[in-house]
């Protein structure tokens, strides 16, 4: 697991939990394989972002709108 240090959840203020899902079929809907992935999510709100990497999820959880604004 990565050493980032994860912010509060930016709704609630909640932490967040981090989880990986395998690769897989669905077989109840017409969708295509999933090749897994990364999760980041809020334990109380449940608002959260995937990625394909734990980096990308990690960093995707990470950004607020003004970080760009901050550089």
């Amino acid at each position: 697991m990565s050493k980032t240090e994860l912010k509060p959840c930016p709704f609630c203020g909640a932490k967040p939990i981090v989880y990986a899902i395998g690769p897989h079929e669905h077989l109840i809907v017409d969708l295509p394989k999933f090749g897994g992935g990364y999760i980041v999510e809020c334990a109380l709100c449940n608002i959260g972002f995937s990625d394909e990497t734990l980096e990308d999820a990690l960093y995707a959880w990470n950004r607020r709108p003004n970080d760009d604004e901050n550089s």
